[in-house]
């Protein structure tokens, strides 16, 4: 009834026991594997998986991140936690591996990385505009501060001009 996949192996690597949970995500039923060594690790997790039966040999419980084949050759990621199957005694007599499909939660984080790098180069982009536009302000500052500056001498100069005059001249237009 465990809803996650669980194998039982025994007599150096073969499968004394899967349940349904297994066959539903792997295909392989009970009776086609029972006394029967199951490959179904790829390549490129070999070296893995031989490391995680040697640690649990040695009494390590164990959990590690690999991939499997289903039998229809499709490749799952996958999450295993291994241990030993000890008689009454406390004799070692096989290994219980419980397995767990992450396919779908592998892909929602590759999907979810996409996005993140998406989102720092957008980031990156708008640090860049941003550091642009404030050196445009600088800029603009400085020059809208020169341009008081100057008129600020120049108000001075016509209130010295003004102040200085002797005579102080009046026009104005007869028409008003």
């Amino acid at each position: 009834a465990a809803p996650i996949p669980i194998t039982v192996y025994k007599d150096k690597g073969k499968v004394s026991y899967v349940n349904p949970a297994f066959t539903d995500t792997y295909g392989w039923t009970n009776e086609e594997l029972m006394g029967k060594r199951l490959d179904f690790v790829p390549e490129h997790e070999l070296e893995k998986t031989k490391d995680a039966v040697i640690r649990t040999m040695n009494g390590e419980r164990v959990f590690i991140e690999t991939q499997r084949y289903t039998r229809e050759k499709r490749v799952l990621d996958v999450q295993l936690y291994s241990a030993l199957v000890k008689n009454r005694n406390g004799e070692a007599t096989g290994l219980f591996v419980l397995s767990r499909d992450i396919t779908e939660i592998k892909k929602v984080e590759k999907e979810l990385e996409k996005h993140q790098q998406h989102l720092e180069q957008l980031v990156e982009e708008r640090t860049a505009a941003l550091k642009k536009s404030e050196e445009q302000y600088r800029t603009l500052f400085k020059e809208v501060e020169y341009g008081y500056y100057e008129a600020e001498k120049g108000r001075k100069l016509i209130e010295q001009i003004y102040r200085t005059s002797i005579s102080m001249q009046i026009s104005w237009d007869r028409n008003e």
